[in-house]
């Protein structure tokens, strides 16, 4: 009934000897064409994405949460986990 997944690690959050301030991670947009069931046909690019990262309140496969909005994005749940790991330090 439920599809297992692979749990990933916990996030960190930031370490106190980073200095404050908005920390931005890129990533490439995305355009996602549907058939009329609803069903995913085809993930297209688009420009760049830049997100403040301390506004994402979650993220999923080719969707990052940022204040109530999803925004598509061609990364998938483990390369946007990794470039927000990296951002943060």
């Amino acid at each position: 009934m439920f599809r297992k997944t692979k749990q990933l690690p916990p996030m960190t959050l930031l370490k106190p000897d980073r200095p404050a301030g908005p920390v931005f991670v890129e990533f490439r947009g995305a355009t996602m064409d549907y058939d009329d069931e609803g069903k995913l046909i085809d993930i297209v690019p688009r420009e760049t994405v830049v997100i403040n990262v301390s506004r994402i309140t979650g993220f999923y496969n080719h969707k990052i949460l940022v204040d109530d909005r999803k925004i598509s994005v061609m990364e998938s749940t483990l390369e946007i986990w990794k470039k927000i790991q990296e951002a943060i330090g």
